[in-house]
């Protein structure tokens, strides 16, 4: 199996690698994410999706979301709704659903009609979270597919937070620029390369393994993975 890895993947091996193997590259029948906070971010992505893409009101329930269609309309230049793209090793635009580095799913974009200013926005439906990998891999991703970009706004906005009051505090922004970038790859690369070389040791071995050992944290009072030693335990 070749290694291809996501911002989730990263994070998610980086938060417990015993628990990533069995949910995300195991695909143990019933571990994958669910729940009401799942299901509730799926109806907030596709309403936004149908409504800046094709013009579809949103629901009744959602209505508070019209001041985030608006602003992302407004914004000059190419729209990109839920566009799937992906790099190789040398950080080259390759086909998503092929066998690439990585991939990543943007949520919406903009390019301006200079082509050298661009913005990446990531819909939040959970809490806050100040981590800004995911905003470099974006924007690392977008220089790379749109190459006359100068610079990119990279955000995410927390839909949580809006109370309709001053919605300019609900997102978390990076202005990157291009001469940036190599910068932000070289200082990601090490945090790829232990994914990858834990990836590889345990390529094609199902269940545990001691390159995906145990990382206990809050997550084991709500992980799925019962043989785990630390599961349903509470950590400090």
């Amino acid at each position: 199996m070749a290694f291809i890895f996501t911002y989730t993947k990263l994070t998610g091996y980086e938060k417990c690698p015993r628990q990533h193997k069995a949910v995300e590259l195991d695909k143990t029948p019933g571990w994958g994410p669910q729940g009401d906070a799942i299901d509730y971010g799926n109806r907030v992505h596709k309403a936004l999706h149908e409504c800046l893409k094709n013009n579809i009101p949103l629901p009744v329930m959602l209505k508070g979301l019209q001041y985030w269609v608006d602003w992302a309309k407004q914004l000059e230049g190419d729209h990109y709704i839920e566009q799937n793209w992906a790099l190789d090793r040398f950080y080259q635009p390759v086909d998503y659903f092929g066998a690439p580095w990585l991939r990543f799913k943007a949520d919406f974009a903009a390019v301006n009609e200079s082509g050298a200013v661009g913005t990446l926005v990531d819909w939040k439906t959970g809490k806050r979270l100040e981590e800004p990998l995911q905003l470099w891999l974006g924007a690392g991703v977008m220089f790379a597919h749109f190459p006359k970009l100068q610079k990119i706004m990279s955000m995410f906005v927390w839909l949580k937070e809006d109370d309709g009051l001053k919605p300019e505090e609900c997102t978390s922004t990076e202005i990157i620029s291009k001469d940036e970038i190599g910068d932000i790859w070289e200082s990601l690369l090490p945090r790829i390369q232990t994914y990858e070389n834990a990836f590889q040791l345990a390529n094609g071995h199902r269940g545990d393994h001691p390159a995906f050992p145990a990382r206990p944290g809050k997550h084991c009072g709500w992980c799925r993975v019962q043989f785990c030693e630390h599961w349903g335990k509470k950590q400090a």
